[in-house]
């Protein structure tokens, strides 16, 4: 091999370190979302506890901390599902069914046991329902979850009379109002969720095959993974997450009420996406979205001791949404236009 010929190899060997390099400091710009968020969420806080009297105080934190569990559950599952390329818009409505069937269970003398099984399998077999829908029947999960929460508010109004369904102090207080030490059982619930769902994503094939079926599904297909299987189970997982916040905001109220349905279906996936989720689907994790709730329930705290009303309140909520889709949008073009650079100068070489 001649001289020039060893330098022009040498030369490539150098571009391609580089680039390398340099793809690697843009990768870790990418996976500094989640540090940037907390920096969102440090000068919220900032701002709130100069504005809002009584923020900062140990209740108002542990209030925010216990009321976040509910959507914080209802995220992590969501976080799942829009992982794997679908919506669950149903979970919100899921969450308000199955209070009512568990409160009207109690009411009704039923053990209490056997209402919190009954209260998992309702809402599991909504989520099973979604999937049912999605993977077998081919609905667009958006069209399919948009449906059963129409049947399921209904249902809840139906179901509970248009009345709010008491239940005694007594009764559920472990998921709600309950402590162990000086950690509140809410928050050490949505802790073990959200730390399970994080391992599953994390080492599991389940977990693993989200992410290829959101990223590409045909090519996930072809590489042997089952997307009936996987949807099924994703969505089920979803439903079992409204199951569970449902028990946590029954508790939380001694009551089931079709109100419950509120914002939080759009709540939960604002969080996600702001957590740094892809609409699209084959991206996000659990640590992004936990820190997306901590901001939003911070925000809508924050605004209530200010005495701003409720529809304003949903507007910021509105604008939050907006501002992380846009970011996540952004985002994702920047790194398809680095992409699309790369091969480029790899070509060229």
């Amino acid at each position: 091999m001649s001289g020039i010929e060893q330098d022009t190899d040498s030369q490539v060997l150098l571009d391609e370190r580089n680039l390398s390099r340099k793809t690697g400091r843009f990768m870790r710009v990418i996976r500094m979302k989640e540090s940037l968020l907390v920096l969102v969420l440090v000068i919220i806080v900032a701002f709130f506890s100069v504005e809002a009297t009584g923020f900062t105080s140990g209740d108002n934190i542990k209030t925010i901390l216990i009321y976040l569990s509910v959507l914080g559950v209802l995220a992590v599952g969501q976080t799942l599902t829009i992982i794997a390329g679908g919506f669950d818009l149903s979970d919100g409505a899921n969450l308000a069914f199955s209070s009512v069937i568990g409160a009207e269970m109690l009411t009704h003398g039923y053990n209490a046991i056997l209402a919190v099984v009954v209260v998992l399998l309702v809402a599991s077999a909504v989520g099973l329902l979604n999937g049912f829908l999605v993977a077998v029947m081919n609905v667009n999960s958006f069209i399919a979850t948009l449906a059963t929460y129409l049947i399921l508010s209904g249902a809840a109004y139906v179901a509970s009379g248009s009345n709010t369904v008491e239940i005694s102090l007594n009764q559920w207080t472990q998921f709600g109002r309950g402590n162990i030490g000086f950690a509140p059982d809410p928050v050490i619930i949505l802790v073990v969720f959200a730390v399970a769902a994080a391992l599953i994503l994390r080492y599991t094939v389940f977990g693993r095959s989200l992410f290829a079926i959101g990223g590409n599904a045909h090519a996930a297909r072809l590489a042997g993974i089952s997307l009936r299987k996987n949807l099924l189970l994703v969505f089920t997982l979803s439903g079992l997450s409204a199951g569970i916040a449902a028990l946590i905001q029954t508790s939380l109220a001694s009551a089931g009420s079709a109100t419950f349905t509120g914002q939080l279906n759009l709540q939960a996936i604002t969080c996600v996406i702001l957590g740094g989720a892809a609409l699209s689907g084959g991206e996000g994790g659990i640590f992004g979205t936990i820190i997306g709730v901590v901001i939003i329930q911070t925000i809508l705290d924050g605004l209530s001791l200010m005495n701003i009303s409720t529809f304003y309140q949903n507007i910021v909520t509105g604008f939050v949404l907006l501002i992380a889709v846009m970011l996540a949008s952004a985002r994702l073009a920047l790194a398809g236009r680095h992409f699309m650079k790369r091969r480029r100068t790899v070509s060229s070489m």
